[in-house]
């Protein structure tokens, strides 16, 4: 992820990036992340910043991928056995959260989405690329 955020700030998004290996490369991988790390959001990151120029459609692609990755982990989880009747308080709980912090998002793209999108997302991997192998480290530890 560091080394794609170093590479997203020389590049321009553009159209002509975009190619049907590239988005079936990049799906695959960022469920291939969701299975192991529960972080489908990196790949999918990179691509909607290296192939749409609009904010607006940037936006858009992310939310709808990332709503149908974690229809698809849930729908897992149930055949698993993982959802009980905990994970629907825990739902219901946090739900009031999530919507406040959708509505405070919204309100801070339509404000500063042309001037902030690419800083915040590159940032946010960038976060991710720093915490993703430092809680691996952690977990391994806890485990010995």
């Amino acid at each position: 992820m560091i080394l794609a955020c170093a590479c997203l700030g020389l590049v321009k998004p553009s159209q002509h990036h975009s190619s049907l290996l590239l988005s079936i490369g990049t799906g695959l991988l960022s469920d291939l992340i969701n299975g192991a790390l529960a972080i489908p959001g990196p790949p999918i990151i990179v691509y909607a910043m290296l192939t749409e120029s609009q904010r607006e459609r940037s936006r858009a692609l992310l939310m709808t991928f990332l709503l149908f990755s974690a229809m698809v982990a849930l729908v897992s989880f149930i055949l698993a056995g993982f959802v009980n009747l905990q994970s629907l308080r825990y739902l219901l709980w946090t739900f009031p959260a999530v919507r406040v912090g959708d509505w405070v998002g919204s309100a801070l793209f339509r404000r500063f989405g042309d001037v902030l999108c690419r800083s915040i997302a590159m940032a946010s991997l960038l976060c991710i690329g720093l915490t993703t192998p430092l809680e691996s480290l952690f977990s391994a530890e806890s485990l010995t």
